[in-house]
């Protein structure tokens, strides 16, 4: 869980500057990522889902299981 949300932190200071979407809620964050990036792979939705709002990203870290992320 730790690990999880240190991830989450560094992820989110990464991509401040970068990406983020106004207002994604945790129930549809998945398939807005997928109609904003295409079908681009578990990994990189991954990612993405990370870089949301720190709170946002860990709440879909906590329902989705942080062992899939932590394993990158």
């Amino acid at each position: 869980m730790d690990s999880a949300k240190r991830f989450t932190a560094s992820a989110a200071r990464r991509s401040m500057s970068s990406w983020r979407p106004k207002k994604v809620w945790p129930q549809n964050a998945r398939t807005f990522l997928r109609e904003k990036k295409g079908r681009e792979g578990e990994k990189k939705e991954e990612t993405a889902l990370a870089k949301l709002s720190s709170n946002v990203a860990g709440q879909i870290i906590r329902q989705h299981g942080a062992a899939k992320i932590r394993s990158r």
